[in-house]
């Protein structure tokens, strides 16, 4: 496993440690940075999500390779950068919060440099599973976010693919949120990056089972060793008993999180 030389901030982050850490006030909505590698299975980690938490997806970019390299996988990393608190709905982005952007950056540097001329000319596939010339593939490419519910990753097979037996026509309309297959929708309460994800489509709400969520490149679960590039993401989380949609716009105003 490679990693970056920057060991502040890793593929993990904990919300009750952000919760101890912070004492002025209650912490209802969370804002993070993410990059996610493509080639690692583990993906990027969000521990101590809660029954009725929102998980929102509000910026996504990037275009990785999915086949023709044989590389080391090498971590993402998550930063929270900033915090709203339950009195005045203020957005918090200083102390830790701000200490952690820089870091961020530098481990997203350190990233793109182990994956530069790495990236092979075939199965170019953007965050939400589109390859830059139009063409879409059914087992991988994209982000997937896996939910507690899911209880580990949810990897490529002929039951996760996104309209592998349902639509003919997938191929040209691409990773449409209709196409997700019921077990990812359903019994794992997990969605994909889908570009059509509107009216806050592109997120989801802990329904059962409290624990940890997940952000992975779609690949099959042993197929990651010939991926190379990563994804940019901005994700929100809410805490229950609070406006998903109030806390993203607040941190889209703040400047902190695209949306």
């Amino acid at each position: 496993m490679a990693t970056t030389d920057s060991d502040k901030l890793s593929n993990i982050i904990n919300l009750g440690v952000i919760d101890a850490q912070y004492q002025n006030g209650e912490l209802i909505g969370y804002g993070l940075w993410v990059t996610l590698s493509s080639n690692d299975p583990r993906g990027i980690v969000i521990e101590g999500m809660l029954q009725g938490d929102n998980l929102a997806v509000t910026f996504a970019e990037g275009v990785c390779s999915f086949s023709a390299t044989d590389l080391s996988p090498i971590a993402g990393v998550v930063a929270v950068v900033g915090a709203i608190t339950q009195v005045g709905l203020t957005v918090v982005s200083d102390g830790a919060f701000a200490a952690a952007a820089p870091v961020f950056n530098t481990a997203t540097t350190e990233i793109a440099e182990y994956f530069v001329d790495k990236t092979s000319d075939g199965k170019h596939r953007d965050a939400f599973g589109a390859d830059p010339n139009g063409a879409f593939q059914h087992d991988e490419g994209g982000v997937i976010v896996c939910m507690p519910e899911a209880r580990s990753t949810i990897f490529s097979n002929d039951n996760t693919q996104p309209g592998r037996h349902d639509a003919s026509d997938y191929d040209k309309r691409g990773r449409l949120v209709s196409y997700t297959p019921s077990l990812v929708k359903d019994d794992y309460n997990s969605f994909f990056l889908c570009r059509d994800a509107l009216d806050g489509t592109m997120n989801g709400t802990v329904k059962l089972d409290s624990g940890e969520a997940a952000l992975v490149a779609f690949d099959k679960s042993d197929a990651f060793d010939d991926n190379s590039g990563y994804y940019t993401l901005h994700v929100v989380i809410t805490r229950e008993g609070n406006s998903p949609a109030q806390v993203q716009e607040l941190f889209a105003k703040s400047g902190l999180i695209n949306g």
